[in-house]
């Protein structure tokens, strides 16, 4: 840039930017314009981890179980699905136990295309972690985005369901199954009648 032209923007002195790969711009700029350091944020400047949440969106931290998971092949930045198991009958969230009333106990779709901040990490490094992140006894802490209208779902969910997570994909029909799907003879419903008695009441079963 020549002299005359940096003074008329202003500039009086050498400018240094870092352009390190976790600094981030936090400002839109368009084709031609200048980038000077105010338009930069460094991992350690006030901010700069709402850069790294998309615009409308929330950070939630989701304890899911880590049975299912593949190591490294859920990183950050990615998007995931969040399957449920849920039972009106148990309280199947942080269950080690496998539920003893199979009636109503069904598996679906909970969330989909949630995008994945950090996962199961607590070294200060990675600025965005729960404060008391959870990665033992077979669940892990994931940092996510979601809508603020699905905070209380998901809320309510982690507290009453067990949540596995999986690498986002697109699905040629409904995810969804409950135990009649998976147990030839088993009867969700079952109808039985008692016997007439004499006096024409139904006798007891």
């Amino acid at each position: 840039m020549e002299l005359t032209q940096a003074l008329d923007e202003g500039v009086r002195s050498d400018v240094e930017l870092d352009f390190n790969p976790s600094t981030l711009f936090n400002t839109d700029l368009k084709v031609g314009e200048l980038v000077m350091p105010q338009h930069l944020t460094k991992e350690s400047d006030p901010g700069y981890i709402d850069l790294l949440v998309t615009d409308g969106m929330t950070l939630y931290p989701l304890i899911v179980s880590n049975k299912n998971l593949i190591s490294d092949f859920i990183r950050p930045g990615e998007y995931i699905d969040i399957l449920t198991v849920s039972s009106p009958n148990s309280n199947l969230s942080g269950a080690r136990e496998k539920p003893i009333r199979f009636r109503g106990v069904t598996a679906s779709l909970f969330l989909q295309n949630v995008k994945v901040l950090n996962l199961g990490k607590t070294d200060d490094k990675d600025k965005v972690r729960a404060v008391a992140g959870k990665n033992e006894d077979g669940f892990t802490t994931i940092i996510i985005e979601i809508p603020p209208t699905e905070v209380a779902r998901l809320a309510l969910a982690q507290r009453t369901m067990h949540l596995e997570v999986y690498r986002s994909r697109e699905y040629t029909e409904p995810v969804y199954a409950d135990v009649s799907n998976v147990m030839d003879n088993y009867f969700g419903i079952q109808e039985m009648r008692g016997s007439s008695s004499r006096d024409g009441r139904r006798g007891d079963l």
